[in-house]
């Protein structure tokens, strides 16, 4: 790559950093990307799909069809190219950064801006280098994968914004703890874990504050779930020992973690609250084990509710992700990809913990889809703490790897 290109690129991740926009609010970051791949020729054919900040660009292959191609009768072919968008809510807290961010509680801690900015650096390239394939080579800048709902929005545009390759779809995360430029692979299966998000009101009764015991507090109930050895914490392994899903799925693969909870609606000193709020984060390697498991929770909530007098008066489902699923031929050019660039690639026995609204891409693609993460350094700090910052040394590695995998998909069966 020209160093005049690199330098460009890390001038886009600094801005792009500097400027954290969370999920929904990316009008900034979608417009300097916009900016950056137009000056650079690159054809962007749709922009803010869907009432979002989502963004779609294209580049032409004008190589001659490879021989014995019927052009005639057969498809053209295609490949998509996904980066997310969206910074966290987060307070950043990384001394002596030039480009710490500058909006006060935002904080691009997961690396959406190296994602975005390898991904456009790859599209320059590929512009440059339209004259070595035949085919087209989508590239997709989502918004709101934190929340899981920028995938969705996208593909459920009313208007034909996101192509089906027929040549596959391709996603990365850059991964914390592993050696940089290392590419983390699942051949197949499951890549990245399903979750959702279930928010519990409880409804007991108030009471004066000097007189508690003629009303029923929720923080009883709440008490009881948030303890390590609570019914709700046991629940994975109880499903697994009744065999409420499948035997085969190991111990740990099951989740369920309360994440915050709330008492009462008001800090007053006088009132005993009537009213309590739980949120529990689920997760399964599948999405129909992940089911199971929800219903479960909310069996286990409104029975403690009850045990301790109160009610479960609702229950909200918040953030849902299903399982993303790796197909075969597709992470088969994920590899070759890396091996042409001598980059290591490591084969994973198990999911990766998180979740990623990319599998929503492998419902869209029948050509079928990949996740995949590239490590960003040993010494990395951990995703979605404040301390961390995408390493720039990657750029470089993320734009040749993508420029590698949107040719060399563009030649898979």
């Amino acid at each position: 790559m020209h160093q005049r290109t690199l330098s460009a690129l890390r001038s886009l991740r600094h801005r792009l950093h500097a400027n954290p926009y969370a999920a929904g609010s990316e009008g900034f970051t979608a417009a300097a990307i916009y900016n950056f791949l137009t000056a650079h020729d690159v054809e962007i054919t749709h922009t803010n799909v869907n009432g979002g900040f989502g963004m779609v660009a294209k580049i032409e292959g004008t190589a001659p069809a490879p021989p014995n191609t019927d052009t005639a009768t057969s498809t053209p072919s295609s490949v998509l190219l996904r980066a997310d968008m969206d910074a966290l809510p987060l307070l950043e807290e990384t001394p002596n950064l030039p480009h710490k961010s500058t909006i006060s509680g935002f904080h691009h801690a997961c690396g959406h801006d190296g994602h975005s900015t390898m991904l456009a650096g790859a599209l320059v390239e590929l512009q440059h280098q339209k004259e070595t394939f035949h085919g087209t080579i989508h590239g997709l800048f989502q918004p709101a994968e934190e929340t899981g709902q920028g995938a969705k929005q996208m593909l459920d545009a009313t208007a034909p914004a996101i192509p089906r390759p027929n040549k596959g779809c391709y996603g990365l995360h850059n991964i914390p703890g592993h050696p940089l430029g290392t590419v983390l692979l699942t051949p197949k299966g499951v890549a990245a874990r399903a979750s959702c998000g279930l928010r519990f009101h409880i409804q007991g009764h108030s009471a004066h504050a000097s007189e508690p015991e003629k009303g029923v507090s929720p923080g009883v109930v709440l008490g009881q779930l948030v303890q390590p050895n609570s019914p709700l914490a046991l629940l994975p392994e109880q499903l697994l020992r009744d065999n409420h899903v499948p035997p085969q799925i190991a111990q740990g693969k099951l989740l369920a973690t309360v994440v915050h909870f709330q008492l009462g609606e008001h800090s007053d000193f006088g009132i005993l609250p009537a009213n309590g709020s739980i949120n529990v984060t689920c997760r399964a390697d599948r999405t129909e084990d992940l089911r199971v498991l929800k219903e479960a929770v909310r069996a286990v909530v409104a029975q403690e509710s009850k045990r301790g007098g109160c009610e479960l008066i609702g229950m909200e489902e918040i953030e849902p992700f299903p399982a993303t699923i790796n197909d075969a031929r597709r992470s088969a050019v994920v590899e070759q990809a890396a091996l042409l660039l001598n980059a290591k690639v490591h084969r994973m026995q198990q999911p990766f913990s998180w979740s990623e609204d990319f599998a929503h891409f492998g419902d869209h693609c029948s050509s079928g889809a990949v996740l995949f993460g590239l490590g960003s350094g040993e010494r990395c700090p951990p995703l979605h703490s404040k301390g961390y910052d995408f390493p720039d040394e990657l750029i470089e590695k993320g734009v040749e790897l993508w420029t590698n995998i949107g040719k060399m998909g563009l030649q898979s069966q």
